[in-house]
């Protein structure tokens, strides 16, 4: 599964994004991690493991998961760093 994502620094201080720490639920609840070697394999993304966005700059980012057939996506939980609570985004 990709996710594309487009990721926008509204701060005045440059902020920190990895495409690691954005987490895929599927319609069972089962959580997904995304697949870094895939991801930079893909190719295609302003960011491919890690790096700051300065103020008012936008940037694109393909995220990769590795999941089962029997999968389907539900909801995102995105993250702008690893120690936040994150928001949960609907899928479909």
């Amino acid at each position: 599964m990709i996710v594309t994502l487009t990721v926008k620094n509204t701060s005045k201080e440059p902020k920190g994004f990895s495409p690691s720490d954005q987490k895929l639920f599927d319609d069972q609840g089962r959580s997904f991690e995304p697949n870094a070697t895939a991801q930079i394999a893909l190719g295609g993304s302003d960011i491919p493991v890690w790096d700051n966005i300065n103020p008012g700059n936008t940037v694109d980012v393909k995220v990769v998961y590795d999941m089962p057939a029997d999968a389907k996506p539900a909801t995102i939980e995105l993250h702008d760093s690893m120690f936040s609570g994150g928001v949960k985004v609907n899928l479909g």
